[in-house]
C-alpha cells in the first residue's frame, strides 16, 4: 500500500524539476499538468500492484510444468501461472512432466506428479 502513495509523490517530483529546469512556470499550467500526471502515475500503479497479487495459499492443487529434472527430496525449477517456483519434489518427475502442488515450504513449493 505504500507503493499507492509512493509513485505518485515520486513522479511529481520529477515533474516539478523538469518543470524548474525547463523554467516554465505558468500556474494555469503546472496545477493541471501535476494533476494530470499524479493521477495516471497513481492508476498505473495501481495496475501494476494488481497484476502482482499472486496468493501463494491459493497455488496448492494447481497444475506447474517441471523445468528440470527433479529427483525425490531434491529441489529444481517449474513453471505456474507463468511465474518460475523452486520446488521439492515428492517423488521423482522427469523435465515437461505436469505435476501438481501439493503445498509450499516457505518460498519453495512442493509437488508431485499429476495423475495425466
Amino acid at each position: 500500500m505504500v507503493l499507492h502513495i509512493a509513485y505518485p509523490i515520486i513522479f511529481l517530483v520529477i515533474v516539478l524539476g523538469l518543470l524548474a529546469v525547463v523554467g516554465v512556470s505558468n500556474i494555469v499550467i503546472d496545477v493541471p499538468l501535476i494533476l494530470l500526471a499524479s493521477y495516471f502515475s497513481y492508476y498505473i500503479a495501481s495496475s501494476l500492484m494488481k497484476i502482482r497479487r499472486v496468493k501463494y495459499y491459493e497455488l496448492k492443487g494447481e497444475i506447474a510444468i517441471a523445468l528440470d529434472d527433479i529427483n525425490k527430496g531434491k529441489v529444481g525449477l517449474v513453471k505456474v501461472h507463468g511465474e518460475i517456483w523452486k520446488a521439492r519434489a515428492l517423488e521423482d518427475i522427469s523435465k515437461g512432466n505436469d505435476v501438481i502442488i501439493e503445498g509450499r515450504e516457505g518460498l519453495i513449493l512442493v509437488i508431485k506428479k499429476s495423475l495425466n
